[in-house]
């Protein structure tokens, strides 16, 4: 069962929404606002370990990305370097 829900919004994230949907992310604004309503949602419910996981990982990318001197394209290389050296490249080759 589907409800109509009236939002207001600054104009900037209407914008932006719009040029998502424009680019072929989502097919229509509405299911835009749904995925993005769905995915706080699932933010805000997944468990502490979770939430320590994924702090950890966005510290471990800042910390390669200013190893880079900000430049991503490095940044990923550094990440690929360090996984090979570290046991995680057995892990991640199964």
């Amino acid at each position: 069962m589907s409800h109509v829900v009236s939002v207001r919004m600054p104009e900037v994230l209407l914008k932006q929404a719009r040029r998502t949907v424009k680019a072929g992310y989502y097919p229509s604004l509405n299911e835009f606002l749904v995925a993005s309503a769905r995915n706080e949602l699932l933010r805000y419910m997944e468990p502490p370990a979770v939430k320590e996981v994924r702090r950890a990982r966005e510290e471990m990318w800042q910390e390669t990305l200013a190893r880079a001197g900000g430049d991503e394209e490095k940044a990923i290389g550094l990440a690929i370097e360090d996984a090979k050296k570290s046991k995680m490249h057995r892990v991640l080759r199964r």
